[in-house]
């Protein structure tokens, strides 16, 4: 148990789980200050929420009818793509567009921001997030893998488990050699022997009879 339980219940579980529509991770896309003749656009896609603060340009009125102008209060940047937009609303304008900056209507707007990316309102990209995700991380791989690969299992699996199964494989012993014999063996003499053979006699000794 909890060794410091709440004072009151919680409250009870919804009968029904609710089910939200999957979000998206919006990426916005960058642009540089100034572009000008000859020049290539950078392709970069920031999230929302980035550790190093991005030029904001702020803009007011419209390209069609020639009213459209840029400024850069403050020489704002901002890590965050709400933090930009928030800074132009706050005098009255809006964040640029990505081809608002490619206009060329902020060039020369001071703050060195020129050659520096800045955030646009335009979204180049966004993913979807996975609708199914596993609850926990797959298992570490083992420590000690063997070797070698197992051996393929049996044509004919037994029906039972072994009782006492061993805890390694074994190992064929090797057979031992037989006993040896408590008396040296006597072969048979061979034929034409350089030695006399011995024969026993009736009597107490033994008589050499030649071959």
């Amino acid at each position: 148990p909890s060794p410091n339980p709440t004072p009151l219940p919680s409250d009870p579980l919804t009968p029904v789980p609710t089910t939200a529509a999957p979000t998206r991770d919006v990426l916005y896309r960058a642009a540089d200050g100034c572009l000008r003749s000859g020049e290539t656009q950078v392709d970069i896609c920031y999230a929302p929420q980035i550790e190093r603060g991005r030029a904001v340009n702020c803009c007011q009125g419209e390209e069609s009818n020639g009213s459209l102008k840029c400024e850069r209060p403050d020489c704002f940047v901002a890590t965050s793509f709400f933090g930009a937009t928030a800074k132009c609303e706050s005098k009255g304008m809006r964040l640029c567009s990505f081809q608002e900056l490619e206009s060329g209507v902020c060039c020369d707007k001071g703050c060195q921001f020129d050659f520096r990316v800045g955030w646009s309102t335009d979204i180049c990209a966004s993913t979807p997030q996975t609708l199914n995700p596993t609850n926990q991380p797959s298992p570490k791989p083992s420590v000690a893998p063997t070797p070698s690969p197992t051996f393929p299992p049996s044509d004919v699996p037994t029906s039972q488990p072994s009782p006492n199964p061993t805890p390694l494989p074994t190992t064929p012993e090797p057979i031992p050699p037989p006993p040896p014999t408590p008396l040296p063996t006597v072969k048979n003499e061979l034929p034409n022997t350089p030695y006399p053979t011995f024969e026993a006699t009736a009597g107490f000794g033994f008589v050499a009879e030649p071959l």
